[in-house]
């Protein structure tokens, strides 16, 4: 068992977890506070313009508004909800651009290893299903990738944050800070019980685009990661204006990026998406073509029928009788 120290003097800075809050507003930090691991009193913040690198994987996770995250590679944008998981090895600074609540998780390797393992209780039953997170530290864990420097992106999908109530992984790292705090019996045991909960609900689809982003790739591969996460979960069904309310960049910005990368228009991208969902409608299952047509939001079954023809050289029914 991996010993879990509460917050206070005396704690040793190599904990092997730590969670910290900061408050970012005006262009500075307001608040930096420590839950876990060490003192406030044996550390020293970076400098608001130095890059720096942990020992450790650090998660950041924006409980509210607006997150600049200064990485070796450009400078990124996460909304409420939104997570990044980043290795060891990536440079990175907080930006105080914008005003918001960060948490910061940081656990080091040895922490993650004994938290995958199998406990003896059910040495059969692995208490978290292999997922990205846990890939991710496997191989950042083989000396032939010691020097690789990437994380994980976690975007919440547009139903997460439309939705009224606190996100799952808010309340997870909610009730994370309260066992730290508390420090009562046991509570190392239901710290890691709820941080293999937070790690399922970052993997779950329904409410998280992962994209696993190489440093030695650019702001613009960021977005465009991103923009078409969110496309194929509209079906394709998202243009600029939609597009620039979720991700908080100009629509014409977005398109020539899209352009650039893909060599397409926001809505030619949404027409080939959309008509690979029509497709796979087609194939998959027995819904008529009217009902496909009303899945993917069409009012109009003529221009439906026109974009599908132009996309495949066949027509819908004439595509699904060639596929059976």
């Amino acid at each position: 068992m991996t010993e879990l120290r509460p917050g206070g003097k005396g704690s040793a800075p190599n904990a092997p977890f730590v969670m910290s809050y900061m408050a970012i507003s005006g262009g500075r930090s307001t608040h930096f506070g420590f839950m876990g691991g060490f003192g406030l009193g044996q550390y020293s913040p970076h400098p608001p313009e130095s890059l720096h690198r942990h020992s450790s994987y650090e998660i950041v996770y924006v409980l509210d508004g607006e997150f600049v995250q200064h990485l070796e590679n450009g400078v990124f944008r996460y909304q409420a909800g939104d997570a990044c998981f980043l290795n060891p090895n990536v440079s990175h600074r907080e930006g105080y651009e914008s005003g918001c609540t960060l948490v910061f998780l940081n656990l080091r390797q040895e922490f993650l290893e004994n938290l995958f393992a199998p406990i003896p209780l059910h040495a059969e039953v692995e208490q978290y299903a292999p997922g990205a997170i846990k890939s991710f530290i496997q191989e950042n864990k083989s000396t032939c990738t010691e020097f690789k420097r990437e994380y994980l992106d976690f975007a919440g999908t547009a139903s997460l944050k439309q939705a009224g109530s606190p996100p799952a992984a808010s309340v997870l790292l909610d009730q994370i800070a309260a066992e730290l705090a508390a420090g009562d019996t046991g509570y190392a045991f239901r710290i890691q019980a709820l941080l293999l909960r937070l790690f399922g609900e970052l993997e779950d689809p329904g409410n998280y685009h992962l994209s696993r982003i190489r440093i030695d790739s650019g702001s613009e591969e960021f977005i465009l990661a991103r923009l078409l996460r969110y496309m194929e979960e509209h079906k394709g069904r998202a243009g600029r204006q939609e597009l620039s309310k979720l991700l908080h960049y100009n629509g014409d910005y977005l398109n020539r990026i899209v352009k650039k990368q893909l060599g397409l228009s926001i809505s030619q991208l949404g027409q080939r998406i959309c008509v690979q969902e029509a497709k796979r409608l087609l194939s998959e299952t027995d819904m008529s073509v009217s009902d496909v047509v009303s899945e993917l939001g069409f009012v109009n079954r003529t221009y439906f029928y026109r974009v599908f023809t132009e996309q495949t050289g066949v027509t819908p029914g004439e595509f699904r009788r060639h596929r059976r």
